[in-house]
Parts: structure tokens; C-alpha cells; sequence
């Protein structure tokens, strides 16, 4: 990856970590510019750890969907050390993908910093 990502990242690998103080104003600025939008997706633990377990799987990438009903989701696949998807080019293939993550609202959790 050439282009760089936030704080002038180069690389897909590196150190995600922000402080809450920083994730909590960042998610309460998208919830007032989008209510009553799906603001979060909760996946089960096994999901990411059958992705991060695949042969050569460095890091996630997450993908913006819409479901053919027209309601939003996330798609969800390992990438390789370069940032390159562990997926076949052509969608007739065979790669681990993951989606049907449950939406926020309506299933969210207790309140937290972070879904207000």
C-alpha cells in the first residue's frame, strides 16, 4: 500500500489503538450527524478467529455492503502482509468471508463510552 492512511500510515500494520476519549467523540459525532442509522455491528469472537487463522492472514479488512433488501452491512475478510485480500479475484471462487453481523439498533448492548 502506497497511499497514506490515517497519521501517515503507509502500511497496513501498525498500532490501532486510539484512546477511548478520542473513539467516544468520534462515535458520538457520527450518531448526531445519523440518527437513527445502524451505528454498530456486533460479530461473535469465532468469526475473527477463523479468519485471522488462515494460512498467511495478517491483518482484517472491512468492507461497506447493502443486503438485497437494502439495509446495510459489513463484509469482512483476512488480508496478507502486503494488505492484499485472502480471496479469489473472481467471486465464483472459495474464500472465508464473514457478514451477518447483528445491527446496533436494535441489538445493542449495555450503554458504554462508545454507543452512548
Amino acid at each position: 500500500m502506497t497511499d497514506p492512511g490515517p497519521r501517515g500510515l503507509t502500511s497496513p500494520q501498525g498500532n490501532h489503538l486510539i484512546p477511548l476519549a478520542d473513539a467516544a467523540a468520534m462515535t458520538a459525532r457520527f450518531r448526531s450527524r445519523n440518527p437513527g442509522e445502524v451505528r454498530a455491528w456486533l460479530f461473535d469472537r469465532r468469526a475473527f478467529d477463523a479468519l485471522m487463522a488462515q494460512t498467511g492472514c495478517a491483518g482484517i479488512r472491512i468492507y461497506r455492503a447493502v443486503k438485497e433488501d437494502g439495509s446495510d452491512q459489513l463484509v469482512v475478510v483476512g488480508t496478507d502482509t502486503t494488505g492484499n485480500d485472502l480471496a479469489p479475484a473472481s467471486s465464483s471462487g472459495d474464500g472465508l468471508v464473514m457478514e451477518w453481523g447483528w445491527p446496533c439498533p436494535p441489538l445493542c448492548g449495555a450503554p458504554s463510552a462508545l454507543g452512548g
